[in-house]
């Protein structure tokens, strides 16, 4: 008897319920009766578990994974096994009998059963679940803490950079500012010096444009005798007229 494939293999996620299909066949030339054994028949249902086959045929037989309690850690190796045994038997018996006549079919086979065994693997491909820390080894825990503390460590170097950066432009603006509004301010008072003192100078030159031209008193030696002597007569004259 032949069984395939030789290596059973189931594919995450393992939670799930799943079938796999199994061909025995006979290359024989009797009747075969054959019975399928189990490492874990709590996770394993199989379909039919016990029948016949007729000389130079074959017969499938499914395999259903139940479902996992929790998805094993990515990269766990399955240990579970089956086992097919057969026996040669008469042609006449009811594949669906062969279950409850085992025992009685090996005890007239003498003692001519054959096993063929099948390995049970588990493919990750589609896995979702990561490996959980705890299975990780003392050093590969250790090491992804350092580079945890390091990346952190060079995040907040990054940070304090930018933050020094930041602060040296605003300072240097507020200084370029200061500086600029103190020489505004300069050139406003220079300015408003310059004003007040053309002011000043055009105020100077306006009282003296406006100011009545000063007529210099002649000295007294300077005056003609004839016209002094007219002047007093004319005084007196007025003088006589209007005030007496």
């Amino acid at each position: 008897m032949q069984v395939s494939p030789r290596i059973l293999e189931f594919h995450a996620p393992f939670t799930k319920q799943q079938t796999q299909e199994v061909t025995v066949s006979n290359e024989t030339s009797s009747y075969l009766a054959f019975k399928v054994k189990t490492t874990a028949p709590k996770l394993y249902c199989v379909r039919p578990n016990a029948s016949t086959v007729a000389p130079g045929e074959s017969t499938k037989v499914n395999i259903i994974l139940q479902g996992l309690p929790e998805e094993p850690a990515i990269g766990t190796k399955c240990k579970d096994k089956f086992l097919f045994v057969s026996v040669p038997c008469d042609g006449e018996i009811d594949p669906k009998s062969v279950s409850g006549k085992w025992s009685e079919l090996q005890t007239v086979a003498g003692g001519s059963s054959k096993g063929v065994k099948m390995k049970v693997s588990f493919n990750f491909e589609n896995a979702i679940n990561p490996i959980i820390e705890e299975e990780k080894g003392p050093a590969e825990s250790a090491q992804s803490a350092s580079a945890n503390a390091v990346g952190a460590t060079e995040a907040a170097v990054a940070a304090s950079s930018a933050a020094g950066v930041v602060s040296t432009g605003v300072s240097g603006a507020t200084k370029d500012s200061t500086v600029s509004r103190s020489a505004n301010t300069s050139t406003s008072k220079q300015e408003q010096v310059n004003i007040n003192g053309s002011e000043k100078v055009n105020g100077k030159r306006n009282s003296a444009a406006s100011a009545p031209p000063v007529v210099e008193a002649k000295s007294s030696s300077s005056i003609n005798p004839y016209v002094a002597a007219f002047l007093i007569i004319l005084l007196a004259y007025f003088i006589f007229r209007y005030c007496l």
